[in-house]
């Protein structure tokens, strides 16, 4: 290959035909033998990439990636990820554990984290811990700490919800199409789908129920499973 640089132990150590290729670091792209454009900086970087297109920049960032067109900054940034092509994540152990996912972009300490399998594609999670141990599902976005994401909803495959607030929708697991915006809005809510909360602490009481639309602060259903409720103003409630 040609256009190639490399500095570190075993760096670039398999290139045959590969060319325009940066490995800095202890076997950063190691196992490379024909990906090309390529940028590994750190121990360990980008180790299997087989791929093209590819950037990671810290310790073991993308460590097993053989996918394509992937940006990885960050320690441990996407560091089981495999054919998973076409991520960005940025921050420490952010989408850790996507191994096929596709189009997902991650920032954040631990964002997008616990990602599993094949069908976490197209999710953007920003703030620390934002979607930290989502499974699966697709098309979720959230934005704040702890939106859409936190040690207690480990398994959550919930898709196409949108979360913008501190601990918004913490809770979810597997419930669909919610819009949740506001500190703590539908933070207990977990398989309940179509509902919409505004306004800090909005429907956070809420947990199975579903087609509600929820604005105010503190506002929140009659019961925790209660449907296609409307509740307005200041510490509203239904009932």
């Amino acid at each position: 290959g040609s256009n190639n640089v490399s500095i570190g132990l075993s760096a670039m150590f398999s290139q045959t035909t590969a060319g325009a290729n940066v490995a800095i670091g202890r076997n950063a792209l190691y196992a490379n033998l024909t990906g090309a454009n390529n940028v590994a900086i750190g121990d360990q970087a980008l180790t299997s990439s087989t791929g093209s297109n590819n950037t990671a920049v810290g310790l073991y960032a993308g460590l097993n990636c053989t996918g394509g067109s992937n940006v990885f900054m960050g320690t441990q940034n996407f560091q089981l990820n495999t054919d998973g092509g076409s991520n960005v994540g940025v921050g420490v152990q952010a989408g850790y554990n996507n191994t096929v996912g596709i189009q997902n972009t991650y920032i954040g300490y631990a964002a997008g984290y616990g990602q599993t399998g094949n069908t976490g594609n197209a999710n953007t999670a920003v703030g620390n811990y934002s979607q930290k141990d989502r499974a699966g599902g697709s098309g979720n976005t959230s934005v704040g700490h702890y939106a859409l994401g936190s040690d207690q909803n480990a398994g959550f495959n919930a898709s196409d919800n949108t979360a913008v607030g501190t601990f918004t929708g913490q809770k979810m697991s597997s419930g669909a199409l919610n819009t949740l915006i506001g500190y703590d809005a539908g933070k207990n809510l977990t398989t309940g789908s179509n509902n919409t909360c505004l306004g800090s602490y909005a429907g956070d009481a809420t947990t199975s129920g579903s087609h509600n639309n929820i604005f105010g602060y503190a506002c929140d259903t009659s019961s925790v499973n209660s449907t296609d409720q409307i509740v307005i103003g200041t510490n509203g409630q239904v009932g």
